[in-house]
């Protein structure tokens, strides 16, 4: 994934968990929002962030903060890797 795409995606993620800031009473739009946020965290690369997301959700929903956070951990070495086939696709090659 390229630095542009991955650096847009962290903006908008970071839009979201403003907005969601200021939606307090849309619980619905509270939960997209910092699930999208998560999401987006996570294909930028942002691991951090993104668990930061999952803790947020956690503390306001009933949810199971571990299934999030696995899911979360698992998508941002996906990204990782696939940024690293993206920039040496030699890497890729398992043959």
């Amino acid at each position: 994934m390229a630095a542009p795409v991955m650096k847009s995606e962290a903006e908008l993620a970071r839009k979201m968990l403003r907005v969601e800031t200021e939606s307090k009473s849309d619980r619905a739009l509270q939960y997209a929002l910092l699930d999208n946020a998560r999401k987006l965290f996570a294909a930028a690369g942002d691991a951090e962030l993104a668990l930061a997301a999952v803790d947020s959700l956690a503390g306001q929903f009933e949810l199971d903060p571990w299934q999030l956070k696995t899911e979360t951990a698992s998508w941002s070495r996906l990204t990782e890797a696939i940024g690293l086939v993206l920039r040496d696709p030699a890497a890729g090659d398992q043959s």
